[in-house]
């Protein structure tokens, strides 16, 4: 009975140190959301404004932050793959240069490929395989990032195409950088 109550004493502080770092690690809000954001390093900035503009960050745990970081990604790169077909469709209709009609198409065929990247990155996420997150994002980061060094040299009005690339190059950075710490 006495060795019993000698364990019971002995583990009791190490179970609520336990609980106690648990719960300041994971509490959801504003903290959590800057102390996640330190992970991304130079994109510290965006990601508290991205993963803030979504009210469910106030109650999210940090894998509950990849995944609003990964929603939001998705939905910039699926506005952004619009855009490119839009722009395409609207330069093989005015008989663009040859060079910017190839680039745009170019670009058409890594963003649709860059959407499915991130769609198994979702998958992934929902089934908390980590490793496949950070696989698929950085596939649709080299999409992207092909997107714009096929473009680059094109001369004229990308209509802010280069901006657009850059952009989702620092969504799919924060979401590599959340997931890291998942990992």
């Amino acid at each position: 009975m006495a060795a019993a109550t000698v364990r019971l004493f002995l583990l009791l502080p190490l179970c609520l140190s336990l609980t106690i770092v648990s719960a300041t690690a994971t509490v959801p809000g504003p903290e959590l959301i800057r102390e996640t954001c330190m992970h991304t390093k130079s994109h510290h900035d965006l990601c508290v404004a991205v993963l803030s503009s979504d009210p469910k960050s106030n109650t999210s745990d940090v894998r509950g932050l990849l995944e609003i970081a990964l929603k939001l990604t998705t939905e910039n790169l699926t506005k952004t793959a619009d855009f490119v077909a839009d722009f395409l469709d609207e330069a093989d209709k005015k008989s663009t240069e040859p060079g910017l009609q190839q680039c745009l198409a170019y670009c058409e065929d890594e963003y649709i490929d860059a959407v499915d990247q991130l769609t198994n990155a979702a998958a992934a996420l929902e089934s908390k395989v980590y490793k496949d997150v950070e696989k698929w994002v950085a596939v649709a980061i080299t999409d992207v990032k092909a997107c714009q060094q096929e473009c680059r040299d094109i001369p004229g009005d990308k209509r802010g195409l280069t901006k657009k690339n850059s952009d989702i190059d620092r969504l799919c950075s924060i979401t590599l950088s959340i997931n890291k710490i998942l990992l």
